[in-house]
């Protein structure tokens, strides 16, 4: 698998954003908070899209908030191979929505260990609640 984070993995359509909160699971594990959902899309060009958000109120510089989100993408980019485990066919896709929730900055550790716990619990979750 290429530990790349090209474009088409990115959520941004707003409607699709919209959708993902309003009617996505959602899971914690400090310092992110994850709402994920499964969309029916004919041949999506990647089997998940990923929106990583920082807070403008806990980070009110930019720069701060690049930094977390720099972080978040590069641990995000190196564990996405543990989202490989869901089952989603060609006319399925995976959106999710990682939210980072502290207000403060941590070590690349922390983020690294926490997104590998977050996308395993998004894992064991979603392997729980389909019944295909």
């Amino acid at each position: 698998m290429k530990y790349t984070f090209p474009k088409t993995v990115r959520l941004h359509l707003r409607n699709e954003v919209a959708q993902v909160f309003a009617q996505g699971q959602s899971i914690f594990q400090f310092p992110f908070r994850a709402v994920f959902m499964i969309v029916e899309k004919p041949n999506p060009e990647s089997p998940f899209q990923v929106l990583l958000n920082v807070s403008k109120r806990k980070f009110k510089r930019a720069v701060d908030r690049n930094t977390v989100k720099r972080k978040m993408r590069e641990s995000f980019r190196l564990q996405q191979e543990v989202l490989q485990k869901i089952s989603v066919d060609t006319q399925h896709q995976l959106l999710i929505a990682i939210m980072y929730i502290d207000a403060k900055h941590n070590d690349y550790e922390v983020y690294h260990k926490s997104m590998h716990k977050l996308l395993q619990k998004m894992v064991d979750k979603n392997l729980k609640s389909t019944p295909e």
